[in-house]
């Protein structure tokens, strides 16, 4: 889901604040010089350092923490954020080589993965990946993605023997031994192109690490704590609602971050339930933050991090018991967020250090969990796992606890974007597509050493769009992406696949029953789906 193209508002709102809007001869010189101010304060350093390993963990290494020769090149700075390519590229002949420093508690194997991707059928076919840690040398065909043209589009290759580290400094060297004729004719220039992990040339994101005990063990505690999605599937599809700091109003041209409360305080539950009753979805996956981080309830880490931006009104409590009472079990949606500047600095995105993102999303996650117990289903989709966060080598596990800490069975899903399942603690594959109705995705794909192991399947649709990229002034300008029929098909095969399909539909930010809040367009559709999926 993008953020980049309406960034500019977001900022915006987020210096504004919820209560008011500076004058407009004052604002303009006060929003550029704040902007370009946070702007560069909030660029990461990407430069080479020595990163310790936990002994009993995965521990992610990026690419841009590596010491770069011949022609390599690290993703541009100063930028506010990574989101969606910090890969390194430009690997075009042996010489260029990347080498990462990382220091060992002791002496020890540990199995290594490095991350890449490039063209499927004439970039990676002829490449030879070798690897490098003092006397240990190991090269190994590039692999190609034998699932393609399937997502994701990046790679996890695990090196068929592990590595003897020594206890402290390790430096570990790769490069392309061999490089095939289609990537050595690569003409890579400096800049980014915006096209991450779509590129087509050979590009290393990553290399992760871990002691094969520690690996079995990790593996045996995600087993423990996951969690079957079979009640998703017996419910067969439901809705999505990325009701954020994006949306309209159906009449008005001024987006929600600048007036977030009356939103909030103005939204119908009872209205906002019956539409969704209509269309026979069996849960409501309802936005918690996206594009910028506004919350629609109370949370006392949030006010403690970034006070503003929450609200006195619990929407989300209000929610679950209203959609409950229709037998509609309500769960939440997370955006990391990291365009919205004012978050990336309170949240800790901006630390060389890991420690305070972890323990941020720690705090809110299990505050959040705890609130609303067993009336929610869980949090099956936290966004741009794999281009907004695992660069900063999350505590997966951690963090899987704290968002199960107030109810054992809930789901859990980190979307991995266009990466592999980032984490074996993931209790959903999760892939979101626009204009396409995506086919089940191969099993094998789901089996132990596949992209998307240990995870359950489903899909995330638009029928319209996520939000609305501009004021509606009355009307709803997308409408359905398909014709009727086509969607009632749809959601029949992927019912008897036992695919779950949840199907997010453009939502106004005044929900109330004077006006339509869905384009009855996509309501109408959704009502024939009902028909014809439950009878």
């Amino acid at each position: 889901m993008k953020v980049e193209n309406v960034l500019s508002k977001i900022q915006r709102a987020s210096l504004v604040g919820r209560r008011g809007i500076l004058a407009g001869a004052v604002a303009a010189p006060l929003l550029l010089a704040q902007k370009d101010k946070t702007r560069k304060a909030a660029a990461i350093p990407q430069q080479p350092r020595t990163i310790a390993l936990r002994p009993d963990d995965i521990t992610i290494v990026p690419a841009f923490h590596a010491e770069l020769k011949g022609g390599l090149m690290a993703p541009p700075q100063p930028r506010p954020s990574l989101n969606g390519d910090f890969g390194v590229r430009g690997f075009v002949k042996p010489s260029d080589v990347l080498t990462w420093r990382v220091h060992a508690p002791e002496a020890d194997d540990y199995q290594i993965a490095i991350l890449y991707n490039g063209d499927n059928d004439e970039v990676l076919p002829g490449c030879t990946l070798e690897v490098i840690c003092g006397e240990q040398k190991l090269r190994e065909p590039v692999q190609r993605r034998w699932w393609a043209p399937e997502r994701p589009f990046v790679a996890r290759h695990w090196l068929n023997k592990p590595f003897q580290l020594k206890a402290g400094e390790n430096r570990i060297a790769v490069s392309l031994a061999s490089v095939s004729a289609a990537q050595a004719a690569q003409e890579i220039e400096p800049g980014d192109k915006g096209k991450g992990a779509n590129n087509t040339d050979f590009r290393i994101w990553s290399m992760e690490l871990v002691r094969p005990k520690a690996l079995a063990a990790i593996r045996q505690r995600a087993s423990d704590m996951h969690v079957k999605h079979g009640w998703m599937v017996e419910g067969k599809y439901g809705l999505f609602t990325h009701y954020s700091t994006w949306s309209y109003p159906f009449q008005g041209n001024q987006v929600a971050a600048k007036n977030w409360e009356w939103g909030i305080d103005l939204f119908d539950v009872g209205a906002y339930a019956d539409a969704v009753e209509q269309t026979g979805a069996k849960w409501v996956v309802f936005t918690l933050a996206h594009g910028g981080v506004y919350w629609p309830a109370p949370s006392r880490t949030l006010d403690r991090l970034l006070p503003g931006r929450t609200t006195k009104r619990d929407l989300l409590m209000e929610l679950a018991d209203a959609l409950e009472r229709r037998g509609i079990r309500l769960t939440l949606y997370f955006n990391w967020s990291p365009n919205d500047l004012s978050w990336r600095e309170a949240s800790g995105m901006n630390d060389e250090s890991n420690q305070r993102v972890g323990d941020t999303f720690a705090a809110l996650f299990e505050e959040t969990s705890r609130r609303y117990g067993r009336k929610i289903g869980g949090f099956p989709y936290i966004d741009s796992c794999f281009s907004a966060i695992y660069q900063h080598d999350p505590p997966w596990e951690r963090w899987t606890r704290a968002m199960k800490a107030g109810n054992e069975h809930a789901l859990v899903g980190y979307s991995p974007n266009r990466g592999p399942n980032g984490t074996y603690f993931n209790d959903l594959q999760l892939g979101d597509f626009g204009q396409q109705l995506p086919e089940p995705s191969p099993k094998e794909m789901f089996a132990i050493g596949g992209p998307y192991e240990s995870a359950e399947p489903g899909w995330f649709l638009k029928m319209d769009d996520w939000v609305s990229r501009e004021p509606f002034n009355g009307r709803f300008p997308q409408g359905p992406r398909h014709t009727e029929q086509e969607y009632v098909e749809y959601f029949k095969k992927m019912a008897v696949a036992r695919v779950p399909v949840t199907m997010n539909l453009v939502i106004t930010q005044d929900v109330t029953r004077k006006q339509p809040f869905f384009d009855p367009r996509c309501l109408n559709i959704m009502k024939a789906v009902r028909k014809a999926v439950r009878g």
